[in-house]
């Protein structure tokens, strides 16, 4: 499946600006973080799952942060290298997670892949984006999601909500300048459950 992801798949369909995306996933974590600072979670090592060549994972950094970065992608892999970034294959699930970004990777997954993740990972929190369709059973609202074969699971967003909720979190959705919700694309903050009470005590 690596192999899929290399050059040419950054370079075509949704993908044909990606390598020039970097300010504006600078821009991202600059929003997620300061929002995340209002309900006080923009501590702890962060997992950023589905890094790509990097770009969020340079503006986490940039900003002080402990980062561990993860794709499947050699391509990528070694892209980041280029800017010496480690990228590693597989996330440490062994560690605990203050926040872990998901940003445009779990659809590209297998509903198995996705629950052994969720299963496994350590995180208060989780910044998601998917790809999402308006109805069950239907394709992806978006064209540029329809198109690229690598997406394997076609939920909506209540779908991709439920799912979360069963394995313990609550959910935030977000409509910032640069990652928002529309009605192909479902973006959220979920936080743990046994998070939340820390967080309502903390902004009172």
């Amino acid at each position: 499946m690596s192999g899929i992801y290399d050059e040419l798949y950054y370079k075509s369909n949704n993908y044909t600006t990606y390598l020039q995306r970097k300010e504006r996933y600078s821009k991202t974590a600059t929003e997620i973080l300061e929002f995340l600072n209002k309900i006080n979670h923009d501590h702890g090592p962060i997992l950023d799952f589905g890094c790509a060549v990097g770009f969020l994972t340079e503006a986490l950094l940039e900003k002080g942060h402990e980062v561990d970065s993860v794709d499947v992608s050699e391509w990528c892999i070694e892209e980041a290298k280029k800017k010496n970034l480690t990228v590693t294959r597989a996330p440490n699930y062994d560690k605990k997670y203050g926040i872990t970004f998901a940003l445009d990777v779990l659809e590209h997954m297998p509903h198995f892949q996705i629950m052994e993740f969720l299963n496994k990972l350590k995180t208060r929190i989780m910044v998601f984006r998917v790809p999402v369709c308006l109805g069950k059973d239907v394709d992806y609202y978006l064209e540029a999601s329809r198109v690229d074969p690598t997406h394997v699971i076609r939920w909506n967003a209540k779908e991709w909500e439920a799912l979360l909720i069963d394995y313990g979190y609550q959910i935030i959705t977000l409509n910032l300048s640069t990652i928002y919700c529309s009605k192909g694309v479902y973006c959220g903050i979920a936080i743990r459950q046994n998070d939340i009470q820390h967080t309502e005590e903390t902004n009172k």
